[in-house]
């Protein structure tokens, strides 16, 4: 998982430019706020994207052994409406009794000193 600030079509080519042993899926930044690009090896397992909006992306991995779990890949919006919609979909999204896993940027802080 990669952090951009690469736009669409942009974080596209980089992916295409990895070659044919990687694939993934990407979802690129938007004015100020970043973007995730999402890898693997194109051997190592197989993935189906299953939802993807302008915070997050979620993907259903499955490993050699068959064994499945979902990633979900976030790049949270900085205001609280985005991040309220986004709380409410992985509420909604947690319905498989597959592991789970989150990863990436939430934009949320422990105490105000901590902003730019």
């Amino acid at each position: 998982m990669l952090e951009t600030h690469l736009e669409d079509l942009e974080a596209e080519a980089y992916l295409k430019e990895k070659g044919r042993s990687w694939e993934g899926c990407a979802m690129g930044s938007s004015g100020r706020s970043g973007g995730i690009i999402l890898m693997r090896k194109k051997y190592s397992m197989r993935g189906m994207v299953v939802y993807k909006d302008e915070q997050c992306t979620n993907c259903i991995l499955e490993k050699e052994n068959g064994k499945q779990f979902l990633i979900t890949c976030i790049y949270a919006g900085t205001n609280i409406i985005s991040k309220s919609r986004l709380w409410k979909m992985l509420g909604e999204l947690n319905i498989s009794d597959l592991p789970w896993m989150l990863v990436g940027d939430m934009n949320c802080i422990i105490e105000a000193k901590e902003k730019r």
